[in-house]
């Protein structure tokens, strides 16, 4: 948790999770039924907001020793999205939505 206290800002509290001080939103999921869940690939953290800069240098640097899936790309929608499994193992989607 202290590497993404690191990344992300905020505070660390007792239940290790991190606040990101109100510029995005973090959010836990366990996948798609349509998809089945596989041992390691189980989780995802999907992590959105609107500044570009810094959800993109937190993208850079979660990727630092993982393994990029799908780097940041315009949507049709018009937000970027980004896949990666950071150097834990752990999914994550980042999205940054238009201001």
């Amino acid at each position: 948790m202290e590497f993404y206290q690191k990344v992300l800002g905020g505070n660390l509290d007792l239940q290790a999770s991190t606040e990101a001080e109100g510029v995005f939103i973090i959010t836990g999921t366990d996948g798609h039924p349509d998809y089945a869940p596989t041992v390691g690939d189980h989780m995802a953290v999907a992590l959105g907001g609107t500044d570009k800069g810094r959800l993109t240098k937190i993208f850079s640097d979660l990727a630092e020793g993982g393994k990029i899936k799908g780097p940041l790309a315009k949507q049709p929608w018009g937000a970027e999205v980004g896949w990666l499994t950071d150097k834990f193992g752990i999914n994550w989607t980042v999205s940054i939505e238009q201001a």
